[in-house]
């Protein structure tokens, strides 16, 4: 189950934006929008959401980037040596081309938390990160 997704530099999205799935302390309909988590920090998910604004407000582009990333990760094995990104980073600002976009997701799995992500150029990843919370403090997978 994802707890949190977090974008950078990605279309209308300059500075990082967080979809948090994490509940409030509100206990109202708890017993039918959440799940617990087992995780002290972090005990209770809600089970759906809702993204509202006005128009060109960034919400599309929250959902986009969340399948870009997936699609960075599952095309993954079929990039080659040289190949391009196909990045749309934040073109409003001319500095943000030679910027990273940022990717990161903290999921759940089987009792497990997880926090993956990277930020990749226009012709590289930049960086590449995996932290795993077996206990309180976190395990670099790879980094």
């Amino acid at each position: 189950m994802i707890i949190e997704f977090r974008v950078k530099n990605f279309r209308s999205i300059r500075e990082e934006q967080c979809l948090s799935l994490v509940a409030s302390k509100d206990k109202d309909h708890s017993n039918t929008h959440l799940i617990s988590t087992g995780i002290r920090g972090i005990p209770h998910l809600v089970t759906s959401a809702v993204l509202y604004g006005g128009n060109a407000s960034g919400k599309s582009n929250l959902i986009n980037a969340l399948s870009y990333m997936k699609s960075v990760v599952v095309d993954s094995a079929q990039i080659r040596e040289g190949q391009l990104f196909n990045r749309p980073y934040f073109k409003l600002d001319a500095e943000h081309s030679k910027q990273p976009s940022e990717f990161e997701v903290t999921f759940l799995n089987n009792g497990v938390r997880y926090q993956y992500g990277f930020s990749i150029l226009n012709d590289r990843v930049a960086e590449e990160w995996l932290l795993v919370y077996k206990s309180k403090k976190p395990q670099t997978w790879f980094s």
